[in-house]
């Protein structure tokens, strides 16, 4: 039984030499992998290894899985029983396949949740992979602070580890940000720190290139254009980005003909360009050179695709958010089920306690028959009745949080037979889910919700309060229902703001509690996960 309950020597050997060589050779590592039959898996361990170095192998070999199968035996097991290298590796690779879904909400969370635990992690490879893919989805967010910083991180991980390409390609993407962002000095600063490097190849100091072409446009003068013009034959090798750009530059500098040339040259290859920015920059290049018709045809069309785009994103977003609403819905299932079985659980174990207790006290009473004992006993019934009285109390106070929370999703739920109801009964729906928003943002359910979160957190959001007092209303709010256990898309219904600004105001608060100086700061950060 002891043998076969053991690892396989043989399989361990070429689980640790696939392990060896993923980063060097991939695809021996990837053939290696395919070489092992399964069957021969015996263990949890094994199976769980298996899985995270064959998902690594996929990735490693740019082999795009949309499926969990492989990864999910990783997934259960280190998730619960691994260290922190196997968590944040499991979790990256978990984020991975989710970007491939396209499902960017819960790649964000596992990339989120993988450097969170990276503690104590000395995979400094992976670290520096998961800070980059959780800032490609900072960008696709349109949060631009949080893509810059990540990337800024996971350029000073590179400089410990003399990463010099690392490092340089991460510089550049927080250079992007920060030009995005205006924000001046720190693109100095960047642009200094990238012109330092030595020996460059001919890719990056292209790319550097590019990036100054960017930098000159916002913060440059036109002499600045100028000068860079004179490597117009490298930006035009660049991508097709970078021709747009440099029409920009043209058309800023007022040679609207060389500009019209770019833009005809880049409609007439056979390759995929951003048409909006092409539409925009072919706008201002018509208008300055007086062709006010085409330039009114070319901005309606660019009107209609923005619009088409938002409309789009719109349908995407809205998508995400009932696909996580049901998710949350299954999940506090799960929580009201284990919730259920801890308070069976406790209440066995404290009836079994009163009896043994009680027993106890009886035996001592029919031995002793001594008036000590007897007001012991009457002592220890009044401190159960008040034990339980508190308990009690204690209960009240979350029953009437999860009642709050439950009307809240009743009422939630029944705007959901809005797209199927009609008249009269339409315009009663949508009233009665508007007076129950209403009523559930009112000053009196708010401080109903600050009341409970103090009874039952000890006072957490009092605490808050004294901690971070320079806060404005909107973020206390903001933390009050995160305190509360609420998802973003209900916060956002609660507050009347966008999903998306909601990633970008939860993500500054987050940031102002972390670079507080009080104790109780790692208390509140857990809910900001």
């Amino acid at each position: 039984v002891a043998v076969s309950c053991g690892s396989n020597p043989e399989i361990d050997r070429q689980l640790t030499k696939a392990e060896d060589i993923m980063e060097q050779h991939p695809d021996s590592a990837y053939m290696l992998l395919n070489g092992i039959d399964k069957e021969t898996l015996s263990t949890k361990k094994e199976k769980a290894r298996y899985a995270l170095l064959m998902s690594m192998a996929l990735d490693r070999n740019y082999i795009e899985t949309t499926s969990f199968d492989v990864i999910q035996p990783a997934i259960d097991y280190y998730l619960k029983s691994g260290n922190p290298n196997e968590q944040l590796r499991t979790y990256y690779y978990q984020g991975r396949i989710f970007q491939n879904k396209k499902d960017l909400d819960n790649a964000l969370n596992s990339f989120v949740k993988g450097i969170n635990n990276s503690l104590n992690c000395t995979d400094s490879l992976t670290l520096i992979r998961t800070l980059v893919a959780q800032a490609y989805l900072y960008y696709e967010f349109y949060d631009f602070d949080s893509y810059t910083n990540a990337n800024l991180r996971a350029a000073t991980i590179c400089k410990k580890l003399s990463h010099k390409n690392y490092e340089f390609q991460c510089l550049l993407n927080a250079l992007n940000g920060a030009i995005v962002l205006e924000n001046k000095n720190l693109a100095d600063s960047l642009i200094n720190l990238c012109n330092s490097f030595e020996s460059l190849s001919y890719e990056q100091d292209k790319s550097l290139l590019e990036h100054q072409l960017s930098y000159d446009l916002k913060f440059g003068s036109k002499q600045d254009l100028a000068s860079l013009l004179s490597h117009k034959n490298e930006l035009l090798e660049s991508d097709i980005n970078c021709t747009l750009n440099l029409a920009a530059a043209y058309n800023k500098l007022g040679d609207n003909h060389k500009s019209k040339d770019l833009l005809d040259y880049i409609s007439n290859q056979d390759i995929n360009y951003d048409t909006l920015k092409y539409q925009s920059i072919y706008v201002a290049v018509l208008k300055d050179i007086g062709d006010y018709k085409n330039a009114l045809s070319i901005y309606e069309d660019f009107s209609r695709r923005v619009d088409a785009l938002n409309s789009i994103k719109f349908d995407q977003k809205a998508q995400s958010i009932e696909e996580k609403h049901d998710l949350e819905l299954k999940a506090q299932e799960k929580e009201r089920q284990k919730s259920q079985i801890i308070w069976c659980s406790i209440s066995i174990v404290l009836l079994l306690c009163i009896i043994i207790l009680a027993n106890s006290l009886y035996v001592k009473r029919i031995k002793t028959e001594h008036t000590n004992d007897l007001l012991k006993i009457r002592n220890l019934q009044d401190s159960l009745f008040e034990r339980d009285r508190r308990q009690e109390a204690m209960s009240n106070k979350i029953g009437g949080l999860f009642s709050t929370r439950f009307k809240l999703l009743d009422g939630l739920a029944s705007s959901y037979f809005e797209c199927k109801e009609t008249g009269q009964e339409q315009k009663r729906i949508y009233s009665e889910v508007k007076n129950s928003l209403s009523d559930f943002s009112s000053d009196a359910t708010t401080q109903e919700l600050i009341d409970v979160v103090n009874g039952y957190k000890n006072g957490l959001m009092d605490n808050f309060k004294s901690d971070y007092p320079k806060l404005s209303a909107s973020q206390y709010r903001l933390a009050l229902y995160l305190f509360c256990g609420f998802s973003l898309p209900s916060i956002s219904i609660f507050i009347g703001s966008d999903l998306r600004n909601l990633y970008v105001y939860k993500s500054r608060l987050k940031s102002v509690i972390a670079k507080g100086d009080t104790p109780r700061k790692e208390e509140y950060l857990k809910y900001f996960a």
